[in-house]
């Protein structure tokens, strides 16, 4: 269902086998509209971060730590996991409405970058630690 309504939009675009490493993978998402995410278990994917710096909407499961990264219906679509038809419904609102995509990803990138900074993530880290020991 979900390729079938990819491919009725023709926003599906295979390019063949991606370079391997960081710049196959940026490469990757600089070709991409959207990043779809229809995982069924997740922890805190860096994917998902990846793509909204590289300022893309997320179409992602509600499962795991993606809810924390993506705002539904700010920087993402969220939809329930194993749930086809709200896969495919999320992936055709967003071809359509091209606009909502470009906002939903520097709305994305905005948040990325204002909350997810090397510096931010490596003192909730330290705090987390800190805490831990005390404990």
């Amino acid at each position: 269902e979900v390729e079938a309504a990819a491919a009725r939009l023709a926003w599906f675009d295979y390019r063949g086998p991606v370079e391997q490493g960081p710049r196959g993978t940026l490469a990757l998402y600089h070709a991409a509209d959207a990043v779809v995410m229809p995982s069924l278990a997740e922890g805190m994917p860096m994917v998902a971060l990846e793509a909204q710096a590289c300022a893309l909407p997320l179409i992602a499961s509600r499962v795991g730590g993606l809810p924390e990264i993506v705002r539904d219906e700010e920087t993402g679509l969220l939809v329930p996991p194993g749930d086809v038809a709200s896969l495919a419904a999320a992936i055709e609102r967003l071809a359509r409405d091209r606009s909502l995509a470009r906002r939903m990803g520097a709305a994305g990138r905005a948040r990325v970058s204002a909350e997810f900074t090397q510096e931010r993530m490596l003192s909730q880290l330290d705090a987390a630690y800190r805490d831990a020991i005390r404990r």
